[in-house]
């Protein structure tokens, strides 16, 4: 239904000349593409939408299509395409001050570090997320944050430090009501995923 709902607004706001709500909705179609698993279908949304903002002069949407091309190549197992993107989502976001912004790439930046199996690297770019998310209020992408970073600890050795980060997590989720990251914090927590 995302996908449906979006492929009609994209050709509304094609229709009506709508250049910003055009990038809306395929930024927006790409995020419920890649979730629906149909991950190169939302990496050419993504790509349409980069375009259009370079053309638009527009760096913040700019910046959200690299992120959603690093997200897509990630899920992809291209992780070194992966890192290009985010690390170009993070040079137009720290040029533009959108400090939310680098905190959400450095989320991805760290996973694409624990999928190549170096916890060590991913932990400093999950605590600088943690840090700027809990500056800008973003309380929610600030405790996706500590369980990526509880994970890291735990794959890294640091059992006990990576449980209590991610039992933190789990019980913030528990409070707001989030599911989906509940189920994936107690992913995280299963002993195979930290040991």
């Amino acid at each position: 239904l995302w996908a449906e709902a979006h492929t009609i607004g994209l050709a509304a706001a094609r229709a009506d000349g709508h250049a910003e709500a055009e990038r809306q909705m395929l930024n927006s179609g790409a995020i419920g593409l890649s979730a629906a698993g149909r991950v190169e279908e939302a990496a050419d949304w993504y790509t349409r939408s980069l375009e259009a903002a370079r053309a638009a002069g527009d760096v913040r949407d700019e910046g959200q299509a690299q992120l959603g091309l690093g997200s897509c190549r990630m899920a992809a197992g291209q992780l070194e395409e992966a890192v290009r993107h985010l690390d170009l989502a993070v040079r137009v976001w720290e040029e533009c001050g959108y400090r939310r912004g680098v905190a959400l790439a450095g989320i991805l930046l760290g996973e694409t570090s624990l999928r190549r199996g170096d916890p060590g690297t991913a932990i400093p770019p999950f605590e600088e997320a943690r840090r700027i998310l809990i500056e800008v209020a973003d309380p929610h992408d600030a405790t996706r944050a500590l369980a990526f970073l509880g994970r890291a600890h735990a794959q890294g050795g640091e059992h006990a430090l990576g449980t209590a980060e991610l039992t933190e997590a789990l019980e913030a989720f528990r409070a707001s009501g989030a599911l989906h990251w509940q189920a994936r914090t107690l992913e995280m927590l299963d002993r195979k995923s930290v040991v």
